[in-house]
């Protein structure tokens, strides 16, 4: 796998038709990773797209569509099957191991509706070095087929993925990122 520069902007582009689609961010945080996707998807004043995360109080009130906010573990998500056109995760994957991280994967497809799309990009670890860049493929693979697999046995065919950095974002690390689609 070749390392190359990459804008999240670019993978909300695979996507062919953005119009009337809802929107999931898991793990949104404060850091508005998938902001530029907010923006272009906004409908109704933003009541189309939903923000989840864990740690959300006192601070829900930074938010873009701060009433769309909500408190909620991404291993077990308060939405009904099949609710969402796009389901995005920036940085948040890597935060779980072993069943933690399937139940998260698992989690995300199942809200996802058929042929909506799974978006996302995590760090892979340990922070990057010379060394690492080179030698990238037997440090990383391991923890790359673990998201191709989690994802393949989620129903979720990946459309593009690679490791990257976006430099204005990303200092320390190599990302793996991936635009996966439900069957």
């Amino acid at each position: 796998m070749k390392i190359r520069k990459y804008r999240r902007k670019e993978l909300l582009g695979i996507i062919p038709n953005l119009k009337n689609k809802t929107l999931l961010d898991i793990g949104a945080s404060n850091c508005y990773s998938f902001n530029w996707a907010y923006n272009r998807l906004a409908k109704n004043n933003g009541k189309n797209i939903i923000l989840v995360d864990i740690n959300y109080g006192k601070e829900i009130n930074k938010y873009i569509f701060s009433e769309n906010a909500i408190c909620a573990d991404a291993k077990d998500l308060p939405f009904k099957n099949n609710n969402f056109d796009i389901v995005t995760s920036g940085w948040l994957l890597d935060y779980f191991k072993g069943k933690e991280l399937e139940k998260v994967v698992n989690e995300s497809s199942r809200v996802i509706k058929p042929k909506g799309y799974f978006i996302g990009d995590v760090p892979v670890h340990p922070e990057k070095t010379e060394e690492d860049i080179i030698l990238f493929t037997r440090k990383f693979q391991p923890q790359i087929e673990e998201y191709r697999k989690l994802m393949q046995n989620n129903n979720l065919k990946i459309l593009q993925d690679g490791l990257g950095f976006e430099n204005y974002e990303i200092v320390n690390h190599l990302v793996y990122y991936f635009v996966a689609q439900k069957a």
